[in-house]
């Protein structure tokens, strides 16, 4: 009979894999892993590795000094409440990592410009949107 299990990095909690397999589920577990018997998202839990306990992710709640800009390569808005260590994808598609400071983001092209906060152990995946609307001429 199948056992449902949660593998997990031991450093850091952040779960790996989940299934259901024939026991031990030890076997399940690599170096450096460790498995809880219990199947959950990866994308709404982690592991505190002291405890060995289920915890849900928290929202980051980020927030955005405003939601559009003009652009014209001055007038910037300012992504802040990023907790240092939350990686994310800016709207270059390059992936980087927080260092909990605020991000200003300004840009010359009209459109609408998305930061995405993912695959983070301990936080929920969020999006921003900025709106870059056009300069106008006076």
């Amino acid at each position: 009979m199948n056992k449902p299990f949660t593998v997990f990095l031991l450093e850091s909690g952040k779960i790996t894999g989940s299934g259901s397999a024939p026991e031990p589920i030890s076997l399940q577990a690599e170096e450096g892993e460790g498995v809880i018997s219990v199947k959950v998202s990866p994308d709404l839990y982690f592991v505190d590795v002291k405890t060995r306990e289920l915890k849900k992710k928290k929202k980051i709640n980020i927030t955005l000094s405003k939601e559009s800009i003009i652009a014209d390569g001055e007038d910037f808005a300012e992504i802040s409440n990023i907790p240092a260590g939350v990686s994310f994808i800016g709207p270059d598609e390059i992936r980087r990592e927080s260092d909990g400071e605020p991000i200003i983001f300004s840009v010359d092209l009209p459109g609408k410009y998305r930061f995405r906060f993912l695959h983070n152990t301990y936080y929920l995946d969020e999006d921003a949107e900025i709106e870059a609307k056009p300069a106008t001429e006076s």
